[in-house]
């Protein structure tokens, strides 16, 4: 009944097979990472089906979380769209996050697409491309004006930071595109209905570049965000759906002040202690192990490791449904065969970093995902 539903957004895939994926990973034999020129800050606004994203974690001095996140979506040419996202997560159970998804209207993207403006929001980068500034006042109920300045090298894992889709890697069918600034200083304020809120402290940034449907790029995502006094650290992994053959696609990174200590495809998310969510039957992680090693720069052996035992409950569970068209969600429930869920945490947690036998453990503040798409 709704199978012209499914095709006409795109819900269902054939069976490529893992010889279709060709990994960024398959980069990093030679090119373990890239350092990021100011040309690859830009925005790539694809002319096809796609949704782009520059997305910043924070980490405040005071110990709390939150995300600003600026997109644009282009869905068949047909509907193209800018969006700013704003989430700072609550201190108190008892209060709600602040949480709010606005439409962005008559925005341009300009300076040679390195900008993004509209006559209520912006997001900017710097002459040197070391900082960037985003200002909104598309909603009244939240403000933003913060300033990011980057602390180490931005990179991108690989040659380009690109795994490809598709049978021929010189005429793939999609792509995901991940670049980052792993530490930078924030400064500047919220402003909600209950006042100022000072966001001064830390950040990792994320350019991501999604040019397939998202379902058919993964059927999984664990993500993790760590900010302490010494060190940053991120992993960015994903689980391709059966089409791909359940592939494992990660990307990751250890920094400090002024040097990537190691970054490459190598981080792993695993997933130690799980208990059946009664709410969705998702197998809920409550302890999950990141971890990542390789060599440095310096030809030195480096691991890191960060064992997370979620004790609390969790942040937020988002049904990711929530987002979608009413008409569509019974028929996407049902290509996918589940209902998508983000579970979200913010634990302190202790890394533990082997820089070439130089060992030191340190506490800071970890933001980690998990999502379940199919």
């Amino acid at each position: 009944m709704f199978g012209w539903a499914k095709n006409a957004v795109g819900l269902t895939d054939k069976h490529h097979g893992a010889a279709a994926l060709h990994s960024v990973k398959a980069q990093t034999a030679e090119t373990p990472y890239t350092v990021l020129k100011k040309e690859d800050e830009k925005w790539e606004i694809i002319d096809n089906t796609c949704v782009e994203c520059k997305t910043f974690y924070i980490t405040t001095d005071s110990g709390k979380l939150a995300l600003v996140q600026i997109i644009y979506s282009n869905v068949l040419n047909v509907k193209k769209a800018g969006q700013i996202g704003v989430k700072v997560f609550s201190d108190d159970k008892a209060k709600p996050h602040v949480w709010h998804s606005d439409m962005v209207s008559d925005y341009q993207f300009v300076n040679d697409k390195y900008d993004f403006t509209s006559p209520k929001c912006s997001h900017k980068i710097s002459e040197d491309g070391k900082t960037y500034t985003v200002k909104s006042t598309v909603n009244p109920a939240c403000t933003v004006d913060l300033k990011f300045t980057q602390l180490a090298p931005s990179f991108m894992v690989g040659k380009d930071g690109t795994t490809y889709f598709g049978e021929d890697i010189k005429k793939p069918t999609g792509k995901m595109k991940h670049t980052f600034w792993p530490r930078a200083h924030v400064e500047g304020v919220i402003i909600t209905k209950d006042g100022h809120m000072d966001m001064a402290g830390k950040a990792m940034f994320v350019h991501v570049v999604q040019g397939v449907k998202p379902h058919f790029a993964a059927a999984r995502w664990n993500f993790a965000h760590f900010q302490s006094p010494t060190y940053s650290a991120l992993s960015m992994e994903y689980i391709t759906p059966p089409s791909y053959d359940n592939t494992v696609v990660s990307v990751g990174c250890v920094a400090t002040d002024g040097k990537i200590i190691i970054a490459n495809a190598n981080s792993t998310a695993t997933h130690v202690r799980a208990v059946t969510d009664p709410d969705t039957g998702l197998p809920e992680p409550k302890a999950v192990t990141y971890a990542w090693f390789g060599k440095s720069d310096e030809g030195k052996d480096v691991t890191a490791e960060i064992k997370a035992d979620f004790q609390e409950q969790r942040l937020d569970r988002i049904d990711i449904m929530d987002e979608i068209p009413k008409f569509l969600r019974g028929v996407i429930t049902g290509a996918m065969g589940a209902r998508p869920f983000i579970y979200q945490w913010g634990p302190l947690v202790n890394i533990t970093v082997n820089d070439g036998g130089n060992i030191k453990e340190e506490q800071g503040r970890l933001h980690c995902e998990a999502t379940f798409i199919s």
